[in-house]
């Protein structure tokens, strides 16, 4: 224990069997190796890194004072908690056991700002949910195919939130889980586009993987049943898609129709587009036969909810045409995002009714859906 006055070792590598306590004064690390085999705590006083290697095997906990890293290597195979002042001082802070990340700072004020970090293969480290590390140097996550690295946050649901300003990375077989990105400090994160050797668990933010999208539909056709007396002339058949992605701002689908509902057998013969329009979709509570020419034509509804912000749709019982311009009215979207969207499924509803004396053939037209990702 220091509680006052200049220890100083002089340039002498140094081991300490049990806990290592600075409460007051200064602890004066050297060139060569500090061997603090029982862990170290910074309760007053400070403790200053030099050229020499420091080896904390247990607990680095800051509970006040100050402790500047070495310029080379720091070593900690226990937790690291920052309640007091860390410096960096350049250099590199290697987690080499099952690690976790705490800090007093509210956020969105940095818990700790760190130079290089490098977790070794096999180890895990947990960051406190809620909580912002800052990382300015090289990111070094140093998994193997047999002994992945493991990331999460300190309660395995929530995510922490990396803000990594940009240095090198080199990442591999990391199991990475709720993990998100700062998007409030700035400047914001930068992009750690993580390869297919690691793997997004669960509940990660846009930065950490390489960008994606998936989209898909549950059919690339629609066909509507015999429109007769028996259906009063109207029929609707869904589609459903499928999206997935980690781009920051989200994807927004849109579609646009070729033409009208034409007739095949004479093309002078069409179906009309339904009143209702994607600014003001109408509600369709009747048919073509029954309530009149406002409930006669062709058009559609979403599931989404709040399309471009708004509830349009009614939640799928306002219908609209389909635009015939490309690239279309927005079908369905999601805005920013915190974390990765996955499967997430909406469904378009598409709705004809015509008259009895509508002339019977079949009617055709393509609908080209286009789905955009921002990052």
């Amino acid at each position: 224990t220091n509680s006052a006055g200049i220890f100083n070792s002089n340039g002498l590598t140094n081991a300490v069997a049990g806990l290592t306590t600075v409460s007051g004064g200064t602890y004066s690390a050297s060139t060569n190796t500090q061997n603090l085999n029982g862990g170290l705590t910074i309760s007053g006083g400070t403790f200053t890194g030099s050229g020499g290697a420091v080896n904390v095997a247990g607990d680095l906990n800051i509970s006040s004072g100050t402790f500047t890293a070495p310029s080379g290597n720091l070593t900690i195979t226990g937790n690291f908690t920052n309640n007091g002042t860390f410096a960096n001082n350049s250099g590199t802070v290697t987690f080499n056991g099952a690690s976790i990340l705490a800090g007093s700072a509210v956020p969105p004020a940095f818990a700790a700002t760190f130079n290089n970090l490098t977790v070794n293969a096999g180890k895990t480290v947990k960051f406190t949910n809620g909580e912002y590390f800052k990382i300015v140097g090289a990111l070094n996550l140093l998994g193997t195919s047999v002994s992945h690295v493991t990331v999460n946050s300190s309660d395995n649901t929530n995510q922490w939130y990396v803000n990594y300003q940009p240095g090198s990375a080199a990442i591999s077989y990391a199991d990475v889980s709720n993990s998100g990105c700062d998007s409030t400090n700035s400047p914001v994160t930068a992009n750690l586009n993580l390869d297919a050797t690691n793997t997004n668990v669960t509940n990660d933010g846009y930065c950490w993987f390489q960008p994606y999208l998936s989209f898909a539909m549950d059919s690339n056709a629609i066909t509507f049943n015999n429109l007769n007396n028996a259906n009063n002339y109207t029929d609707t058949q869904a589609v459903t898609f499928t999206t997935s992605t980690n781009a920051k701002h989200g994807y927004v689908i849109q579609g646009f129709m070729s033409d009208f509902l034409r007739a095949l057998a004479d093309p002078t013969q069409i179906i009309s587009d339904f009143g209702g329009t994607w600014a003001a979709p109408a509600l369709w509570g009747n048919t073509c036969v029954s309530g009149g020419a406002s409930y006669c034509g062709f058009g559609y509804t979403s599931s989404d909810t709040s399309v471009q912000g708004s509830n349009r749709f009614a939640g799928g019982t306002a219908y609209a045409a389909y635009s015939q311009t490309g690239p279309g009215d927005v079908l369905a979207d999601h805005g920013d995002i915190s974390s990765e969207v996955k499967n997430e499924q909406f469904t378009i509803t598409n709705k004809v009714s015509v008259p009895a004396t509508q002339a019977a053939s079949k009617y055709q037209a393509t609908l080209t859906v286009i789905v955009t990702s921002t990052y």
